[in-house]
């Protein structure tokens, strides 16, 4: 039997070697935060060697550099990732008149702007809205002023001016009839809840006025031994 000579040099053992470790296929590939692989890219199951592979920012954040999201498999290893995601800002929303924004946590992709309206006004629209990928998500809300119905009536009193509605802070005053005397406050103020206040008056004759006058002047003689006198002439028909 006679056998061949079969030696190698040991360049080409390297290069075979080289080559074997060269053909490596690569993992499925990790980015980093808020990014994820082209559409491209994503359902791929297998990485040979030299095959490249993209990745882009996520929903509602941008490339903070202008470095690409490419990156290539050499010998079963992926080249570093340079891509840095970062939240695409929204800026200020805007402005509302007779109200004011508020953004607890700032005004980046995600955030929230909240809206409250000053006394005496509400809110008509959302009071929430989110910062998204394209900007601020829905329209600003309103302020509108507060409404109040008309002031009670007052028997045997009257109020000025007479509207069918009053506006925040809008003041109606109250006149007794005649020679009536008022008991409580003559005006009435429209208050941010909608309502007037404080409660209305009430007209009642002078003597029957004195004399709640008086009973609380016994009331005080008794805590404090001051008297109080009073003196009424009063008219009783007959």
């Amino acid at each position: 039997a006679s056998y061949k000579n079969a030696n190698c040099n040991i360049d080409d053992c390297f290069l075979v070697l080289f080559l074997f470790c060269a053909a490596q296929d690569c993992s499925y590939p990790v980015g980093g935060e808020n990014m994820g692989l082209s559409d491209k890219d994503i359902n791929s199951k297998t990485f040979p060697d030299g095959s490249t592979v993209t990745f882009i920012c996520n929903l509602g954040h941008r490339p903070q550099t202008e470095h690409s999201g490419r990156i290539v498999c050499t010998a079963g290893s992926w080249s570093p990732v340079q891509l840095i995601c970062e939240k695409k800002p929204c800026g200020i929303a805007g402005n509302v008149e007779n109200g004011y924004i508020d953004y607890p946590t700032g005004t980046s992709f995600g955030d929230k702007a909240v809206i409250t309206c000053n006394p005496g006004y509400i809110l008509v629209g959302k009071k929430t809205l989110t910062c998204g990928d394209q900007g601020w998500l829905d329209r600003l809300p309103e302020c509108e002023i507060v409404f109040c119905d008309e002031p009670p009536n007052v028997p045997n009193a009257q109020y000025d001016p007479i509207k069918d509605s009053y506006e925040y802070e809008e003041v109606v005053q109250y006149s007794c009839n005649g020679d009536l005397v008022m008991d409580g406050s003559s005006s009435l103020t429209c208050e941010d809840d909608g309502t007037f206040k404080p409660n209305p008056p009430v007209c009642v004759s002078e003597c029957s006025f004195f004399f709640q006058l008086f009973l609380f002047s016994r009331f005080l003689t008794a805590i404090t031994r001051v008297g109080v006198n009073y003196n009424c002439n009063c008219i009783i028909d007959n």
